[in-house]
């Protein structure tokens, strides 16, 4: 009876450890995200989107930046978000500016992996202009 206590007690510790760990940021990864270095510059390995990243002065960081898919150009304002999610809204700049002005129209969500702090890879989940689950590779282009 002892022995099963002692068991349950240990699963139970497990599975308190493992939601805790599951409910925190890893440092690590958000170390990583490309919003984290304003003033940076990304693009995708094909040259078809290309990004770069400013932190407002309400010390907001985002990413201002384009996809070029045949002859078309749409703008986009990238905001990180838990987990290695990278959420694409459409961006209008009125005034000329790169002044942060969500436009509050989703269009894209990735789920990234970040290998390093020069390259990223996300992964599609949903999609306007790409297919669900590819996977596109982006590479920093500015000298850090």
């Amino acid at each position: 009876m002892k022995h099963r206590l002692t068991l349950i007690t240990t699963y139970i510790a497990l599975l308190l450890i493992i939601i805790s760990s599951l409910a925190c940021d890893n440092p690590i990864l958000e170390s990583r995200v490309p919003q984290n270095f304003p003033g940076s510059r990304w693009e995708s390995d094909d040259g078809s989107i290309t990004f770069t990243c400013f932190q407002s002065d309400e010390n907001i960081r985002f990413a201002i930046g384009q996809i070029v898919i045949e002859e078309e150009v749409i703008n986009f304002e990238m905001k990180s978000s838990r987990g290695g999610w990278q959420h694409l809204y459409y961006y209008e700049d009125g005034d000329g500016t790169m002044s942060h002005s969500l436009t509050e129209q989703e269009f894209e969500i990735w789920n990234c992996d970040y290998p390093s702090k020069k390259r990223f890879v996300a992964t599609v989940v949903t999609t306007t202009y790409f297919e669900i689950d590819q996977k596109i590779v982006f590479h920093r282009v500015d000298e850090e």
